[in-house]
């Protein structure tokens, strides 16, 4: 024989009314009993170990700490945070080279070599040469030294040739041929660029010009040819460290 539950039909009574199935209602009344019973039980158990019941808490400021470090990109993409390389910068122009010779100007008389900053590019000694041809600056006529010359600009172009140790320099049209003075000038300025163009030795203050090879200076002008000679002496053409 098994054990049948409550009769889920309803009942009739005897004025015909319907009385509800039995065990329906009790039990439904005994959940909800053992429910309400239970949340009282663990309220109490929860308000004995200290920790109140409350509603919703204000937690304050969001934590702060070691962010975590972002994921990877998927594949062939870049992140946003990714460095990028700086964009490529003109570089800076370069100053075109110099070239420094020396050209022998005259104070009271005497020669007096004077530095000459040129741009660097074709033949040294041509370059000294034209530069002595151009004359002191302003402020150098206008200086305590008083730097004068006894060389005038021709009109027209100046050639100057290099052979071995010589220099022919060779004035156009009808240049007046320059005298003694001003042929130290052109001697001791393009002796001076040949030595230093070839590495040679030049003339010291102090020793004078041991060691130093001999240059001679030719100057072709108005159908004469005028000849200088500078044996690397301190005493034919002082140095550019000494006064002269």
């Amino acid at each position: 024989m098994g054990v049948t539950g409550p009769d889920s039909r309803p009942r009739p009574t005897a004025d015909g009314r319907l009385l509800p199935p039995t065990g329906t209602a009790p039990a439904k009344a005994l959940g909800t009993a053992l429910a309400t019973a239970l949340g009282t039980a663990l309220a109490l158990s929860l308000a004995g170990c200290g920790v109140p019941g409350s509603g919703v808490i204000d937690a304050g400021a969001p934590a702060t700490g070691l962010a975590m470090p972002p994921t990877r990109p998927p594949s062939g993409t870049v992140a946003p945070w990714a460095s990028r390389a700086p964009a490529p910068t003109t570089a800076p122009t370069a100053s075109p080279a110099r070239l420094r010779v020396f050209v022998y100007l005259l104070a009271a008389g005497r020669l007096r070599p004077v530095v000459r900053d040129l741009r660097a590019g074709g033949d040294p000694v041509a370059a000294a040469v034209n530069a002595l041809l151009a004359g002191p600056t302003a402020a150098e006529r206008a200086g305590p030294a008083g730097l004068g010359t006894r060389l005038s600009r021709p009109a027209g172009t100046v050639h100057v040739r290099v052979a071995g140790r010589t220099v022919l320099v060779d004035l156009p049209g009808r240049a007046p041929a320059p005298d003694a003075l001003a042929m130290r000038q052109l001697t001791c300025t393009a002796a001076l660029a040949l030595r230093t163009a070839t590495a040679a030795p030049t003339p010291s203050p102090v020793t004078g010009g041991e060691g130093a090879e001999g240059v001679e200076v030719d100057v072709l002008t108005s159908g004469h040819r005028l000849t200088g000679r500078s044996d690397g002496t301190a005493k034919s053409c002082p140095p550019p460290t000494s006064p002269g």
